[in-house]
């Protein structure tokens, strides 16, 4: 039998866009027509039923383009602010009067959306536009503002490029009004904002960042009214009547262009129409009576960058902040503290001579974040129907990518996977790998419908140098072979052939790591589960078994996987693995770095991880790392547990170990660590755990642990190992709350951020109006059912289905472009959607096909669109 290994939802995107609606013109996107009518399941007699669970921090914007949800009330002035919890993550839509896609809202307009929130200094708000268009910025933008509870505008966003992206940090702690706007005017200075379309879009609010915020600047930064900085178009003349270029900025530099602006219209670029012309529901604010000036200058800036004679603008700053982290997404890795890899990072960042390869859907070779982190790999796909390149088996493993409809992006699963063990550190770009220094021999197993297993043994042997019989007759020969390979792949069934190459492989000298799967049961996954294969399950960021983790005797070991529905640490992104990517919805692939979760995100934690060790220690064997992973040289664990195999991997400890091996310890430098270095109650949370641990050998001990608040109940300073950490709501009034934790040792300090909130009203996950359908793979047959949330919670049902095997997926269309799953939009699917599980009804109904949904966000690079 020629088994199918599976990663992601691919096979079936082309039945997830979205149901009738359809209409064109305006902005972000709309289509005429809609799509053809999918054809329906046929009746049956079996029905089955679950429950779509959504995280507690996640809103819906209650007034969206939905066609078959409509409008449940609004959220379009200040009295009506929808109230929105703290940190939380909201989905929403917003248009001018006559723009964006044909819905209940293209004709009046939903041009702003209010949300109430209690907010604290330093904490961030961020807003993603879904349909952002860099070439035509004023058709999509959107604009993020704050308003004081006396309706008065206080902060407001903007970049010094017109950018996708909008992230203001809170100057003070106090109640607040967050509009997301598409058109609004100012009162005083006179001034109307409004682009000629709509967008979905994505608003999170969280913990203190210091990333994604040094290419914008905010109405309540402190700069000199009426002047901007300005890198000026050569082919776009000056226009005195608006501003005059005072003088040349770094006489004899190598960008002469960049000037001096003076702005002398005091009206600013930015005028107004009288406010009778515009229609009564779009909102006009006052500005604070001591920001006016600044406020004028604002505007005038993003006009300048707006009007093309521009493309790149800021204010005259009297003083801005000076630094910038090597990798800006690194801060949002939190996946790496939790294995202690900054700790490895101090003996060994890899070897070029080590190389990993990665047998999965191919990799963008082009990433700007894998530039010279790649060796030469290959294609193994060998049915054309399934490679989507228009070739068979060939040099390039590029992936193509695995979507069938325009609108919905590739998983690119390859590429995510690549950037964990490799991406290129300390580049000021992207996001950091877990063994920088290594290579990634990236070799394409999977096409558009997954991969057949004689592809995957054909792999195996490539990466592994074998070629000939028994096992890898025809396969070409590899001069190079690779030290590890990982394999975020898998499905049910052993195959004896699969078995046999892995055993010839692991007698070669390769490490073999895969994806304990994500089918949250005991069944053993495979290839995780042959011998001589590390099989990894996956935690959160609480150290916690994932709930789709596979479990059970075969697993060796856990790494972080993530977990998308929650928002532990309190930052601005979902508890997701944070890696390279690619989306090609609407196009040629972009790159860019996508949160995901899933066992597939876990092996490579560990692959990274044993490349670290092969680079200072390249005579370890596979039986070498499979007997220190029983003696717990290599994890954080002591016995080994169904969940865990022998604990979650300790990446610092690993690599000693390696040292050790090869008769170089390293010295003992104790240091007290703690992960995660903060943590969010929420309105509804009361207990959270933390974990202490010495991250580079020797001794030490804790000695105290102390709270800065009253509410916020220290645990008793004991043992290294996981500590609860407690709050205590009683007595305090409504608002948001942020208090520390300092825990000392006999070697250093540290420091534990925490947030809470206390309100009156709890409110639970809510992320709008869902379509649920089930669809027939092989036929493309769906049935499609629409349920409204309760209590945080989906229930819902489809009847009268025929014996068969279908998939499940959960999303909303906000805007009704007819394009599903797009940023802003939520989406899920059964069990995750980095790998949907069959279900198969025989002669029964099926219960209990319960999953999680949420809206996808992905980092975004400072400075890019």
């Amino acid at each position: 039998m020629d088994f199918i290994r599976k990663v992601s939802i691919a096979a079936t995107t082309a039945l997830l866009s979205a149901c009738g609606g359809g209409g064109g013109g305006g902005g972000g996107g709309g289509g005429g027509g809609g799509p053809a009518p999918l054809a329906q399941i046929p009746l049956g007699d079996y029905g089955l039923t679950g429950t779509i669970s959504v995280a507690a921090a996640v809103a819906a914007d209650v007034d969206t383009n939905d066609l078959t949800v409509g409008i449940a009330g609004d959220n379009d002035s200040f009295a009506t602010a929808q109230l929105i919890p703290n940190p939380g993550t909201v989905g929403g839509y917003v248009n001018v009067p006559g723009g964006g896609p044909a819905g209940p809202a293209r004709s009046t307009g939903d041009s702003s959306d209010f949300y109430r929130i209690n907010l604290l200094a330093g904490q961030t708000i961020k807003l993603q536009i879904s349909d952002f268009d860099p070439g035509n910025p004023v058709e999509t933008d959107i604009d993020l503002l704050l308003l004081n509870l006396n309706e008065e505008l206080v902060d407001k966003l903007a970049g010094s490029t017109l950018d996708s992206v909008e992230t203001l940090v809170v100057e003070v702690s106090g109640e607040f009004v967050i509009v997301v706007s598409a058109c609004y005017q100012i009162v005083d200075p006179a001034i109307t904002v409004c682009g000629n379309g709509g967008s979905n879009y994505v608003l999170t609010v969280g913990q203190a960042s210091t990333a994604e915020v040094t290419a914008s600047f905010q109405l309540s930064n402190d700069f000199i009214p009426g002047q901007a900085v300005a890198h000026l178009i050569p082919s776009q003349p000056d226009s005195p009547q608006q501003f005059a270029a005072a003088s040349a900025l770094g006489q004899g530099n190598e960008d002469p262009g960049l000037q001096l602006i003076q702005f002398s219209n005091t009206a600013g670029l930015a005028a107004a129409p009288q406010p009778d012309s515009l229609p009564d529901n779009i909102p006009r604010f006052k500005v604070r009576e001591d920001l006016a000036d600044r406020m004028r200058t604002m505007m005038d800036i993003e006009e300048l960058l707006k009007s093309g004679q521009a493309d790149f603008a800021e204010p005259n700053f009297i003083r801005y902040p000076q630094f910038e982290p090597d990798d800006p997404g690194y801060e949002f890795q939190w996946h790496y503290p939790l294995i202690n890899l900054p700790a490895a990072w101090d003996l060994t960042m890899g070897n070029p001579n080590i190389s990993v390869a990665v047998i999965d859907t191919g990799v963008l070779l082009g990433h700007e974040d894998l530039n010279g982190q790649l060796v030469g790999g290959y294609d193994f796909v060998s049915q054309l129907s399934n490679a989507g390149d228009g070739n068979g088996i060939d040099p390039d493993p590029t992936d193509p990518g695995d979507s069938n409809s325009f609108g919905f992006s590739s998983s690119f699963h390859g590429t995510h996977v690549a950037g964990t063990v490799a991406a290129s550190t300390n580049n000021d770009l992207g996001v950091a790998g877990v063994a920088p220094d290594v290579r990634v021999m990236p070799i394409r197993a999977l096409g558009r419908f997954g991969g057949a297993s004689s592809d995957i043994r054909n792999s195996i042997c490539y990466a592994a140098g074998m070629t000939g019989p028994p096992n890898c007759t025809g396969v070409p020969v590899n001069p190079n072979p690779a030290e590890i390979i990982n394999m975020s792949i898998g499905g049910a069934g052993a195959s004896g052939a699969e078995q046999a190459v892995i055993t010839q492989a692991a007698a070669a000298g390769v490490v073999i790591v895969a994806a304990a799967g994500n089918n949250s049961t005991s069944a053993p996954f495979y290839p995780a589960a042959y011998d001589n294969v590390i099989a990894v399950s996956a935690v959160t960021l609480g150290r916690e078994l994932a709930p789709y983790s596979s479990f059970g005797n075969f697993v060796d070991v856990a790494a972080p996987g993530g977990d998308l529905s929650r928002n532990i640490n309190g930052d601005i992104y979902p508890d997701g693995v944070l890696s390279t990517g690619g989306n090609d919805a609407f196009g040629p692939a972009d790159y860019v770095y996508p949160f995901f979760q899933g066992t597939s995100m876990a092996a490579p934690h560990v692959a990274g991880v044993i490349a670290l060790m092969r680079s200072v220690n390249d005579d370890l064997t596979p039986a070498d790392i499979h007997v220190m992973l029983a003696q717990s040289k290599l994890t954080d664990g002591d016995e080994q547990t169904d969940e865990f195999g022998w604990g979650i991997i300790n990446a610092q400890k690993s690599v000693a170990a390696a040292l050790e091996a090869g008769g170089n310890p390293p010295a003992d430098q104790p240091w007290l660590g703690i992960t995660p270095r903060s943590l969010n109650f929420g309105a509804t949370l009361d207990m959270l755990n933390f974990n202490l641990r010495n991250n580079a050998g020797g001794e030490l001990e804790v000695e105290s642990i102390v709270s800065d608040s009253p509410w916020l109940i220290a645990p008793a300073a004991d043992e290294l190992g996981d500590y609860t950490l407690q709050v205590d709501r009683a007595g305090l009034p409504d608002g948001t709350y942020s208090g520390k934790l300092m825990i000392s040792s006999d070697v250093n300090d540290v420091e534990l951020n925490v947030i809470m909130q206390v309100s009156a009203i709890v409110t639970t996950g809510n992320a709008g109006r869902l379509h649920v359908r089930l669809v027939n793979p092989l036929t493309e047959e769906v049935r499609e059912v629409e349920v409204g949330v309760n209590g945080g919670e989906y229930e819902w049902e489809i009847a009268d289905i025929p014996a068969g095997i279908y998939q499940l997926f959960a999303f909303s269309d906000s805007d009704n472009d007819n394009r599903v799953c797009d940023l802003g939009e939520a989406c899920g699917s059964y069990l995750t959607t980095d790998q949907p599980l069959s279900i198969e009804v025989t002669d029964a109904d099926v219960i209990d096909l319960d999953f999680q949904v949420g809206f996808g966000v992905a980092f975004s690079q400072p400075g890019s669109n």
